[in-house]
């Protein structure tokens, strides 16, 4: 499925919450993807390995703080 389509399946879901899973090989998309969801719902968890090894790079890049 292409980030579009599964973006706009995200967004017509209409969730509070939004769970991204990351690894480095992912970090552009899991980006990408919260970058579009982060104003359609109240709260992003990031987790996986990228944020947890490098939480203040990957929260500083999606300037969510």
């Amino acid at each position: 499925m292409k980030r579009e389509e599964a973006l706009k399946k995200a967004q017509d879901i209409e969730a509070d919450v939004v769970g991204i899973y990351s690894m480095v090989t992912m970090r552009n998309d899991s980006i990408w993807f919260a970058r579009n969801l982060r104003d359609g719902c109240d709260l992003i968890i990031a987790g996986g390995p990228l944020p947890s090894s490098d939480p203040r790079s990957f929260m500083t890049t999606l300037m969510l703080w």
